[in-house]
């Protein structure tokens, strides 16, 4: 979940919500065949004073194969870049690092930085050179351990 910024008066609008979705060929006859499956998606939430709980539904098409790629919008690369790095960030820190996990660390922060380059993007740019600074210090508390 990537919650849009505030506005001036302190509200909300939009964001992304991305979701990986998995695919069970063996209940659908012809899977091979579609070329895409349909979800209805429901957001329910409470109010400020959590009190009422509010709901909104909607069905999606959901194309079942878009090379990577082929994504147009920055908006959704840079939700999907962002979502990578969140999850090598926590693979990164719930381990016991070594030296190959700070290598994969490493190259996956090469590919985010060709991607910020693309996307021109500041802050994901940001978030690179903060993370390399980061692994540096990792790699040096390791090289220090052996």
């Amino acid at each position: 979940v990537f919650p849009s910024s505030l506005t001036k008066n302190n509200e909300m609008e939009g964001g992304l919500i991305l979701m990986k979705l998995n695919t069970n060929k063996d209940k659908v006859e012809d899977f091979d065949q579609l070329k895409a499956a349909y979800a209805q998606i429901v957001l329910s939430y409470k109010d400020m004073e959590g009190t009422e709980t509010l709901a909104n539904s909607s069905t999606v098409e959901i194309p079942l194969s878009i090379p990577e790629s082929k994504y147009q919008s920055t908006t959704i690369r840079k939700g999907i870049a962002l979502q990578r790095y969140v999850r090598h960030c926590k693979s990164l820190l719930s381990s016991e690092t070594d030296a190959k996990d700070l290598g994969k660390f490493n190259e996956f922060l090469g590919d985010l930085q060709k991607e910020a380059d693309d996307l021109r993007d500041a802050k994901l740019d940001e978030a690179v050179k903060l993370s390399t600074k980061l692994a540096e210090s990792m790699k040096e508390q390791l090289e220090q351990q052996s």
